[in-house]
């Protein structure tokens, strides 16, 4: 993973001659941990080089031992030495370097959370397409992705995986299948061939009472909607619901006659604690209280159906540093949770008027209801049978939100259902979002991190394109 060998002797030369320079000038900790996110250094060996004393002797250091380190080390230097402040020596190494390389000294430039140090590579870039990862300015401001990517391989289609931050992904396409899979088992893979495939909901809660307004939700939202109307759901959103108005949402849904539909998407975006979301009013609502909305004797036309719940909110605690925020709960008086609950009104609750309840003939004709009701209804399947709970963080732990990028675990959901969803089921691809959570992001501070947990009832695979 870290380069080391030959440097070109035209180089080494050129950092004799600007020895004495470079030596006087640069603060050698600060290049260091810009060579560390290059993977030039593992962090390892960072500290190793920090333990040799005096600042001095650290730079005198890195300036022998940077010549060891490959080909590659020597511009990855130049480039450090520009986003840490000294462009005028970097010009003496690489001619004009210094116009070339935007800095990402300032958190303003560097929207995003920190990649970890070894995992992932960022490098500030113009406006392009790198590898299959969309590379666009956001509101004006820098860009970054990753320079070398890290060979994390997909274990079926053989892709890799891009890490580090996409807070906008509105434009990358979703991938197409390319061939037609044939003869699709019923029992072994959800039906999935409706046009639309089913709703997707998507609740957003960004201002609350007391507790601190969620920043750079709204880039979630944004790419939450583009990511499933492009799997083919019909988006609808919703914008800061009482616990009363989440409560009534979920009953409306239960009520709404999806026998039309293969599939169910819920995506919430609030605040949160082990166990509960909450409202706009701080009030608290229990997560099994909404699932349970969607059992087979309460929405009889989802029976048999996959229901799928994405759940940003924090599951416990919550640490702020800075830029980067949680979606806790410690912010706020928890003797006035339930004191600020209020009672829905039809002004409050913003739900889409194509969301009809359903009649009573529905209920009247098994043949009406679809082979997968049908079937679940003779089998008598468990309750909280198909259901898949994606939570953004483990039990007890926070979930990181960036104000100028959106949260991590929706950055990484949408980049992963894009790239993939036209080969692998859901779980797989779960198991993607795990792996891109757990290593291409750390707080700004580098010492907080993050797990999704993805809690499945599912009984078969989900594919969005099945046989497509």
């Amino acid at each position: 993973m870290y380069q080391c060998g030959t440097m070109d002797p035209k180089h080494k030369k050129t950092l004799r001659m600007n020895r004495v320079a470079l030596a006087q000038s640069i603060d050698a900790i600060d290049v260091l941990e810009k060579l560390v996110d290059r993977m030039i250094y593992s962090s390892r060996k960072m500290e190793d080089i920090l333990s040799k004393g005096s600042k001095q002797r650290i730079t005198n250091f890195l300036l022998n031992d940077i010549e060891t380190r490959g080909p590659k080390a020597y511009k990855a230097f130049a480039e450090s030495l520009v986003e840490t402040g000294y462009g005028h020596l970097a010009d003496n190494l690489i001619p004009g370097i210094s116009r070339n390389v935007i800095s990402d000294r300032t958190e303003e430039a560097y929207p995003g959370g920190v990649p970890m140090e070894q995992e992932s590579s960022a490098v500030p870039i113009k406006q392009e397409h790198v590898g299959n990862g969309y590379a666009g300015n956001l509101n004006g401001t820098a860009r970054y992705v990753q320079a070398d990517h890290r060979n994390i391989s997909n274990q079926i289609s053989g892709d890799h995986l891009q890490l580090g931050v996409n807070p906008d992904v509105t434009g990358m396409p979703v991938s197409q299948p390319s061939t037609v899979i044939p003869n699709i088992d019923p029992d072994r893979v959800y039906k999935m061939c409706t046009s639309p495939r089913g709703l997707a909901i998507i609740i957003n809660n960004d201002k609350f009472k007391t507790m601190k307004q969620r920043l750079g939700t709204e880039y979630d939202v944004r790419n939450l909607q583009y990511v499933f109307s492009r799997l083919g759901f019909d988006v609808q959103k919703n914008e800061n619901l009482t616990a009363s108005g989440i409560k009534a949402l979920f009953q409306a849904l239960s009520a709404f006659d999806h026998s039309k539909f293969d599939c169910l998407v819920v995506c919430i975006l609030t605040h949160g604690t082990n166990g509960g979301l909450f409202g706009t009013d701080e009030g608290i609502i229990g997560i099994e209280e909404l699932t349970n909305c969607f059992h087979a004797n309460k929405c009889p036309t989802l029976a048999g159906k996959p229901k799928l719940f994405f759940l940003q909110a924090c599951r416990g605690e919550s640490v702020d540093n800075g830029i980067e925020s949680t979606d806790g709960a410690s912010v706020i008086d928890q003797s006035n949770v339930h004191a600020a609950r209020q009672e829905f009104t039809p002004q409050q609750f913003n739900f889409q008027s194509s969301l009809t309840p359903m009649s009573d003939s529905a209920f009247s004709s098994q043949p009406e209801m679809g082979e997968d009701l049908v079937d679940a209804m003779r089998d008598k399947l468990p309750s909280q049978s198909d259901m898949l709970l994606a939570y953004a963080t483990v039990p007890g732990f926070v979930s990181w939100r960036n104000s100028k990028c959106g949260s991590w675990f929706i950055q990484a959901l949408c980049e992963v259902l894009l790239q993939h969803a036209s080969t692998e089921d859901l779980l797989s691809m779960m198991t993607m979002v795990n792996q891109k959570v757990a290593y291409a992001y750390e707080s700004s501070n580098g010492r907080h991190k993050q797990m999704p947990a993805p809690v499945t009832m599912l009984r078969k695979k989900v594919f969005f394109f099945p046989g497509r």
